[in-house]
């Protein structure tokens, strides 16, 4: 139970918190004020505003009305069933080209734009990636190997032709 509540349920972060002198050296301060900074991760069917709305009046309810709240990005969830036919042809890629089923996450940590796809109807999928344990992602060093990158072209090869084998 644990991971799929993990995997399939909202969240909020704290990403950082900041207080009181942070230049260079010391200085001894009593801060007047503090920032945070959150995200919250969404699952589909539920909308940016809505939640923010439903921040801010939780914050109201518990006595914070005078936090100074700001908004800086939104997505909306995406999402598409692993029972959908795109997300087989990942499947079946995944079988063919590393010969073992890959791990399956529904909802994965991250921002990009396939909430559009998912709005408009179309199904959007996160297919085989080039990572491995040394890569050191967004770090200055990353890295990826060779034949990773080469495993991954086959692996997107092999999901077009299955997807659009079955679409036939």
């Amino acid at each position: 139970m644990g991971a799929r509540v993990r995997d399939e349920t909202p969240g909020e972060g704290l990403d950082g918190i900041w207080s009181g002198y942070t230049g260079a050296g010391h200085k001894t301060v009593n801060p007047a004020v503090a920032h945070a900074k959150l995200d919250f991760r969404l699952v589909p069917g539920q909308r940016p505003e809505a939640i923010y709305r439903k921040f801010l009046r939780h914050m109201r309810a518990h006595g914070f009305a005078d936090i100074k709240v700001e908004k800086h990005s939104v997505f909306e969830p995406a999402g598409t069933p692993v029972t959908a036919p795109i997300s087989q042809a990942v499947i079946a890629a995944t079988k063919q080209v590393y010969g073992k089923a890959p791990s399956i996450f529904p909802w994965m940590a991250g921002s990009s734009t396939t909430w559009y796809f998912t709005r408009v109807g179309t199904p959007a999928v996160g297919g085989p990636g080039v990572g491995w344990t040394g890569e050191r992602i967004h770090a200055p060093n990353e890295n990826i190997r060779l034949a990773d990158a080469r495993n991954a072209i086959k692996a997107v090869a092999a999901m077009i032709l299955n997807f659009r084998g079955s679409r036939r």
